[in-house]
C-alpha cells in the first residue's frame, strides 16, 4: 500500500481484509472434495460428486424438485474457509436462495456466515467472507423448481490484497461469443448463429508481496498447477461488488512468468476465459 509521507511514497505490504475493504481474491482451493459431505439428498443421476469433478458438463441435482436440501461439509480437525463459489447453475430460473453456516466449536449451534442469491442467469456467485474456523460448515440451498449446479467450492482464496492496476478488463463487459455464418439450403441467405464462448477477464496486479501466507511464493506454484490441471477458478476483482468470473486460466500451457515490480513485491496476472 502506499503511503505518503511529505513528498515521498513509501511502498510497503499490501492493504489486509480489514484495511481495505477493495480487494480481489481468487478462489482455486476447494476444500469440499477432501471433506465427508452428508444432506445433498442427490438425484441419483445428477450425484453431488459431478460439482466437484472440475468439469463444466456435468451437474448436480437436489432428488426433490423444490424445497431445500442442507450439506454438512465436515473434516477431523478444524480448517479454515473464507469463500464460497457456485457456478454453471440454473438458479436464477429455479428461484435459489442459500447461505453458509459454521458450527460453533463452544456451543455446537450454526451461525450464519453469508446469504446469496443469483443476480441473473446462469451468473457466477462468489461470497468472501473471512477467515472462518470450525469442524463443519452447512450450505443450505432452497429452490422453487428443478435445481442444477455444475460447479460448487468451499475454501481459502487467495487475497490479492489490493484491486487490479489500471487496464482491467472484467468479465461481464467482454463476451467473446463468435458468430457463425452459414449459407441457407438455397444458397441465397447468409445466415448467422452466435457460438458461445464465454467471457474473457484480464487483470494485472503490480505490487503483491513475494512472501507471507498471501504472497506470491506462497500461491502461485500452486496456483500454477492448478490451472496447467486444467482446473477451473474463481475470480472476484474486487470483493465489494458482484462482479465475478469462473473459468479456467486462457493458454494454461504457457502462463506468464513470475516478475519482481520491487525487491519485495512481484506481478500476478489473471488471464481468464469463463461465466461471469
Amino acid at each position: 500500500m502506499a503511503n505518503f509521507v511529505a513528498n515521498t511514497i513509501v511502498l510497503g505490504d499490501a492493504p489486509t481484509a480489514e484495511q481495505d475493504v477493495c480487494y480481489a481474491i481468487v478462489g482455486y482451493k476447494n476444500d469440499i472434495p477432501t471433506s465427508t459431505y452428508s444432506g445433498q439428498a442427490e438425484d441419483s443421476t445428477y450425484p453431488f460428486a459431478n460439482c466437484l469433478d472440475y468439469r463444466d458438463n456435468t451437474q448436480y441435482s437436489p432428488a426433490a424438485s423444490s424445497g431445500s436440501v442442507q450439506i454438512i461439509i465436515s473434516k477431523q480437525s478444524l480448517f479454515t474457509v473464507d469463500y464460497f463459489g457456485l457456478a454453471l447453475h440454473n438458479g436464477f430460473s429455479a428461484g435459489l436462495t442459500g447461505k453458509v453456516e459454521m458450527q460453533s466449536t463452544t456451543s455446537g449451534s450454526y451461525e450464519e456466515i453469508a446469504t446469496f442469491t443469483p443476480y441473473g442467469t446462469n451468473k457466477t456467485i462468489c461470497e468472501y467472507f473471512g477467515s472462518k474456523e470450525a469442524y463443519k460448515f452447512r450450505i443450505t440451498l432452497n429452490f422453487t423448481s428443478k435445481l442444477f449446479v455444475g460447479a460448487m467450492y468451499l475454501g481459502k482464496a487467495w487475497n490479492l490484497g489490493r484491486q487490479p492496476d489500471i487496464g482491467l478488463k472484467p468479465a461481464s463487459l467482454n463476451n467473446v461469443d463468435e458468430v457463425v455464418g452459414f449459407d441457407d439450403n438455397s444458397g441465397q441467405f447468409t445466415i448467422g448463429r452466435v457460438e458461445t464462448v464465454g467471457f474473457d477477464t484480464d487483470a494485472t496486479f503490480s505490487l503483491i508481496p513475494m512472501v507471507g501466507t498471501n504472497g506470491i511464493r506462497s500461491n502461485w506454484p500452486n496456483f500454477q498447477t492448478h490451472c496447467k490441471l486444467s482446473r477451473p477458478f474463481f475470480f472476484k476483482w474486487s470483493v465489494s461488488n458482484n462482479d465475478n468470473t469462473f473459468g479456467q486460466y486462457r493458454n494454461p500451457s504457457s502462463m506468464p512468468d513470475m516478475t519482481y515490480t520491487t525487491s519485495f513485491h512481484g506481478q500476478v496476472k489473471i488471464q481468464m476465459r469463463g461465466r461471469d
